[in-house]
């Protein structure tokens, strides 16, 4: 299917005052925050320009977290706070704090727990229903960039010290560290199949075999650092957004290049920081600096 892939910009949608760094959403809505502090919702399928703003809070948010069964969202700021939101009543029901830094991922691990991960080097498994930190691991001396957990059990984080950690979250223990995985911070990673995908500010796209990260690929596929990597599993293939402006399409199968989308495509003028897969509608949902989102449709 990805060697036939064709890619349609269906809208953009406006109203952030400050560049957009997360996304999220379920069939029906898109969840976007970003530089200005606010959480925004949009109509996941693109049929409405004007988006709703759910909340507003005073510090720049990095990282969301949907619990569509809790009718909730979670939001990670730059001072390390957790923003617990009610979706229906619109309202933040509670700020929290554990880190001492930006938390830059936030992942349910099951029906009742939260992890997050964050520039302080820990991370921090949560509990839902109390709003409350269980406990905490320090994995490194410098930031932890990006976080994906495979079959909720053993979590994948890349750091900025170029590593990236394995810890077992069920017997909440490290079992292994990928040293050097990246010639600078790493700073996306996400699964496909039983392959992990990282980027870096080296700008590599790096593929490896899960689960003893045996290198499978590695490659320069931008210019400037890789943001986000964004699996497309119904389509076999992949997106990579980069602070060179670019989006790039990749091929599951032998990681090679499909398509670009730039600006010469009516893509973003400026870094792209968040992507966002809407199986259901095939469509992915790009984010950045200059606080557009743009929503794609792959046919």
């Amino acid at each position: 299917m990805a060697d036939r892939l064709q890619v349609e910009k269906r809208i953009e949608l406006s109203g952030h005052r400050s560049a957009v760094y997360c996304l999220a959403g379920d069939a029906r809505w898109l969840y976007s925050a970003g530089g200005d502090g606010w959480l925004a919702r949009w109509c996941a399928d693109g049929s409405q320009e004007d988006g709703v703003l759910l909340a507003q809070t005073e510090s720049r948010l990095f990282s969301l977290c949907l619990l569509t069964d809790k009718n909730l969202i979670v939001a990670g700021d730059m001072q390390g706070h957790l923003y617990w939101i009610d979706l229906e009543a619109r309202r933040i029901l509670a700020r929290t704090a554990f880190h001492k830094g930006s938390v830059f991922s936030i992942i349910r691990t099951d029906a009742d727990h939260l992890l997050t991960t964050s520039g302080d080097g820990s991370i921090c498994l949560w509990h839902i229903d109390s709003l409350k930190p269980l406990q905490s691991m320090q994995l490194s001396a410098q930031g932890l960039r990006s976080s994906w957990l495979d079959n909720s059990r053993f979590l994948y984080t890349g750091s900025s010290d170029c590593n990236i950690y394995i810890t077992d979250v069920i017997g909440w223990r490290p079992v292994g560290v990928w040293r050097k995985a990246h010639d600078n911070s790493v700073f996306a990673v996400a699964g496909m199949g039983e392959v992990l995908l990282t980027g870096g500010r080296d700008a590599h796209l790096k593929a490896h075999h899960l689960p003893g990260g045996q290198l499978i690929s590695n490659q320069p596929a931008h210019w400037f650092t890789i943001n986000a990597i964004c699996p497309m599993n119904a389509m076999s293939c992949f997106a990579t957004a980069s602070r060179d402006k670019t989006i790039r399409i990749w091929d599951y199968a032998d990681v090679t290049p499909i398509c670009t989308l730039d600006v010469q495509r009516g893509g973003h003028v400026n870094s792209v920081n968040a992507l966002h897969w809407n199986e259901e509608m095939k469509l992915l949902a790009s984010a950045g600096d200059d606080r557009i989102i743009r929503l794609w449709a792959l046919v």
